[in-house]
């Protein structure tokens, strides 16, 4: 079976996202995005706490403020990608969906 390509892209955005403050030459709105799609995976695939969870979201949005961005435009965008990343996961199969944990995990962007 092929791994679809929405789940590919998934998980290219996740590893980009968990990594946003590497990436701090990318726009605001696409770092934003990313780490909207990571916090949607790292919820399906339980490898964080809700409290990691939060504190990666509020990491976040610190780098985001640095760039000039609101709170309100931080919430704005973050939820908007989780909401996309998350409906894509849940039309992934549950094979597809193993997959992709698998392959954050293997990434290093999961605890094991």
């Amino acid at each position: 079976m092929t791994f679809p390509l929405r789940a590919r892209l998934l998980v290219a955005a996740t590893t980009l996202g968990l990594g946003a403050a590497a990436h701090a030459q990318l726009p605001p709105d696409q770092l934003i995005a990313m780490g909207g799609a990571a916090q949607a995976v790292a919820e399906v695939c339980k490898g964080y706490s809700a409290d990691q969870l939060r504190a990666m979201k509020a990491d976040q949005l610190a780098q985001a403020g640095k760039m000039g961005v609101s709170a309100a435009d931080f919430d704005k965008g973050f939820q908007a990608a989780h909401d996309k990343a998350a409906a894509d996961i849940a039309a992934l199969s549950a094979a597809d969906r193993a997959t992709m944990c698998k392959q954050m995990e293997s990434l290093g962007n999961m605890p094991q």
